[in-house]
């Protein structure tokens, strides 16, 4: 409701296809990123399939901190990059490590108003990671409500 205390960028990762595992439907993505890696709690992964014909995403999508997505996707390192595998059920009714971090497209608004709001607990001075500006792939949701709100005013 307009008062952004801090900012979190997503860098997304989208899949084409699901594969499919006996009756589940399952989503990989693989994807390799360059050395030094970024932690922070400002960033987050944002896994999930695209539907071409419809031109948007399906149900369900994984919104997942950087910290816990680099300690489980990990999937080994070669030539100056880390390799990542993210692998799940889309079934709602899976039970992973990544169910925790389901969430319904419907409900994606409301999840990122509840990260910004516990990212407003950090300290205000802490500065994010260096390296999170220069990550490719980002998208960026900004702290001001300004940056959603338009220059002309309209009455209410």
């Amino acid at each position: 409701r307009r008062h952004f205390r801090e900012t979190i960028a997503i860098q997304v990762k989208p899949a084409r296809r699901l594969r499919m595992h006996a009756k589940s439907r399952r989503l990989q993505i693989d994807f390799d990123v360059k050395l030094p890696l970024v932690v922070d709690p400002r960033l987050w992964f944002l896994m999930a399939r695209f539907d071409i014909p419809a031109m948007c995403l399906d149900d369900p999508l994984f919104l997942i901190p950087s910290s816990f997505f680099i300690r489980h996707a990990g999937h080994g390192f070669r030539d100056g990059t880390a390799r990542f595998q993210f692998q799940t059920s889309m079934e709602l009714t899976a039970n992973d490590i990544w169910m925790p971090h389901l969430v319904l497209k419907a409900d994606l608004g409301n999840r990122l108003v509840q990260i910004l709001n516990d990212l407003s607990t950090l300290r205000p001075d802490r500065q994010p990671a260096a390296g999170l500006l220069h990550l490719p792939n980002l998208i960026w949701v900004p702290s001001r409500a300004a940056a959603f709100t338009s220059s002309r005013r309209h009455p209410a």
